[in-house]
C-alpha cells in the first residue's frame, strides 16, 4: 500500500510525463524552441531535483492556451 508521499510522487510523474508530451508536442509543431523547452523544465525543477508540480501545470496551461 502506498503512502501519501509516496502518491504524491507518482501524480508529480504523471504530471511530468504529460508536460513533456506537451513541450514535445509543442516543439513539433514549432511554436516552442528546444531551449525554450529546457528553460521550462529547468524553471520547474527544484534543487534537490524533484519537480514542482504546481509550475509543471502552470507550464502545461501556457502551451495549451498558446500563451508561449
Amino acid at each position: 500500500m502506498y503512502g501519501a508521499s509516496e502518491d504524491d510522487a507518482a501524480g508529480d510523474n504523471e504530471m511530468f510525463f504529460a508536460a513533456t508530451n506537451v513541450i514535445h508536442d509543442a516543439i513539433d509543431a514549432g511554436t516552442l524552441t528546444e531551449e525554450d523547452a529546457h528553460a521550462m523544465i529547468d524553471r520547474a525543477t527544484k534543487d534537490d531535483g524533484h519537480v514542482d508540480a504546481s509550475v509543471i501545470a502552470n507550464i502545461v496551461d501556457e502551451l495549451q492556451h498558446g500563451e508561449v
